[in-house]
This record gives structure tokens, sequence and C-alpha cells, in this order.
């Protein structure tokens, strides 16, 4: 289904990355823009590092609140909501209302979305990396309206852990990969095709 309340009209073609706290060219940054460009059919930059808000950092939790992270970054004139998707990447773990930690935060209707890479890096780098992409491209897919999934399979399925999240895939089913097909004005058929092919290309490694 889709969120009742996704208020985008057309479809944005553009997403920015943007790392807080982070190296702009770190190499994972590098190779999360390519998987994007391929997983949404879209331009993706990644924007130079901004610093972290020390206003929503909870000393008491020592974590960051997301939900605060994305009214901060609103505020911000470099942040282009009407015109990008905007993922915002930091290192410190972060956290919700009414729960003890979230990988990712997205705001649907601002097209904003915050996740952290605290509790997603291993010592298998290529782990972390699915770990990564499976997270940014579930908070993306928020982005463009699409809420959790109760297809096991899916990557917009919701996860609460790192077992979890390792039992997910990087693809979506059917009726998710349908939906985001839709919001980018393309065939279902034509793009998963295609996907797939680019998929095995640039990225072998994951799909095995």
């Amino acid at each position: 289904f889709y969120s009742t309340d996704y208020k985008l009209g057309t479809a944005l073609h553009s997403i920015r990355i943007i790392p807080m706290g982070l190296s702009a060219v770190d190499g994972l940054l590098v190779q999360l823009k390519q998987f994007l460009e391929t997983a949404f059919s879209s331009q993706v930059a990644i924007q130079e590092s901004v610093p972290m808000p020390k206003d929503c950092y909870d000393a008491g939790r020592r974590q960051y609140d997301a939900g605060k992270i994305l009214s901060n970054l609103m505020q911000r004139s470099w942040v282009h909501r009407q015109s990008h998707l905007n993922v915002v990447i930091m290192k410190e773990d972060l956290f919700a209302p009414n729960l003890n930690f979230v990988f990712g935060y997205a705001d649907y209707v601002n097209h904003i979305s915050v996740f952290s890479l605290a509790r997603l890096v291993s010592k298998n780098k290529k782990l972390t990396l699915r770990r990564v992409l499976k997270i940014a491209r579930h908070e993306i897919a928020h982005m463009y309206g699409l809420v959790h999934c109760t297809s096991p399979f899916c990557v917009m399925r919701g996860v609460n852990n790192l077992d979890e999240l390792d039992a997910s895939t990087l693809s979506m089913c059917n009726g998710c990969a349908m939906k985001v097909s839709w919001r980018l004005g393309m065939d279902v058929g034509v793009r998963s095709m295609a996907l797939k092919a680019l998929y095995m290309k640039k990225f072998p490694e994951l799909f095995r």
C-alpha cells in the first residue's frame, strides 16, 4: 500500500546522498551511489559532508534523535525537498520515540530520510555493503510512498534487528516493484529485466 499522506505529485528522478560526519569520498558511499542509480533509475549525487547537529544528541541514551535530525535538516537552505529525495547517512546510532533504536527513519512528505551505519558495519565488507544497500533502498522507497510490506522476501519488510535484516533480500516483491515503477513512470516488466541485467553486471557478488 501507499501511505495516505503521500504528497509527491510527480516522480523525483534525483537522489542526494548527504554524509553527516562522514567523508564524501568514502568508498562505501560511492558504491551506494552506483547501486541507487540502478535501483531507482535516477540521477544520484553525493553532497559535501555536513556536521552533526549537536542539539539532536540525547546524552542519556548516547544516541541521536532521528526525528529531530530530519526536522533540523528541513531548516537548511541546501536541502531541496521539492526537487530531490534526500538521504542522510551517519555513523552514530539513532533512536525514535518508543523504540530502542532504528536503522533508518524517513519523512515521505518532505522527501528526506536518515540512516545510521552504527549497527550495520561488520568485519565482512560484503555483508556491510549488503546491509547498507538494503536500508538505503528501504528508506528511499518510503519516500516514494511505500509502507512496510508483509512479504518475507521483500526489501520493504519491516526489520527489528540484524538477524531479520540479514535474512531479508535486496529485491522488492512484485507489488512493491510495481508501485515504484509506476512512480518512476516506467513499465514494471521492462524495468525488472533492465534492473536484473544491470545488477548482475555491476554487483554480481551481491546476488550470488
